[in-house]
C-alpha cells in the first residue's frame, strides 16, 4: 500500500483514474481505423465497379481462403477458371477490404504497362524480363 501511495504522490494520479482515459483513447483509435477501412473499401469498390466480378463473399472476398490454406495449388486452378470466365479482366477481392483488378488479356496488359500510373510491387520483379516500357 505504501508503494501505491508513493506512486500516486510521484505521478499525481492513480491507475484507477487513468483507466477511463486509456479506454476512451483505445475506443477512439478503433473507430478511426474502422472508418478508414470503410472509406478505403468504398473507394476500391467504386474504382472496380465497371469491371466484372466473380461471386463475392462478405468476409472471404472472391476466393475460398479455407480451401487455399488447405490446398495452395487451388489458387492456380481458381485463377485459370476466372480467366476462362472473364477473358479480359476481372475484380479479385482478398478478404473484405482488399480489391485488385486482374488484367489477363495481352493487349490490355501492354496498355497498362505503358501508362505512367504506379504499378504493383510485383512489377519490380518482372521489370528485368519486360524491359523498360515507353
Amino acid at each position: 500500500m505504501a508503494a501505491l501511495s508513493m506512486f500516486e504522490r510521484v505521478l499525481g494520479f492513480t491507475l484507477q483514474n487513468v483507466l477511463p482515459l486509456v479506454s476512451v483513447l483505445l475506443l477512439g483509435t478503433l473507430v478511426v481505423a474502422a472508418v478508414y477501412l470503410w472509406k478505403e473499401t468504398r473507394f476500391q469498390e467504386k474504382a472496380l465497379a465497371p469491371f466484372p466480378c466473380p461471386e463475392r463473399h462478405w468476409l472471404q472476398g472472391t476466393m475460398d481462403l479455407k480451401r487455399i490454406m488447405a490446398h495452395p495449388e487451388y489458387v492456380l486452378d481458381f485463377m485459370t477458371e476466372q480467366v476462362q470466365r472473364f477473358p479480359r479482366c476481372f475484380q479479385q477481392w482478398i478478404g473484405p477490404f482488399r480489391g485488385v483488378l486482374i488484367v489477363a488479356h495481352p493487349e490490355l496488359v501492354k496498355d497498362v504497362l505503358k501508362t505512367i500510373e504506379p504499378k504493383a510491387r510485383v512489377y519490380e520483379y518482372l521489370r528485368p524480363w519486360l524491359g523498360e516500357q515507353n
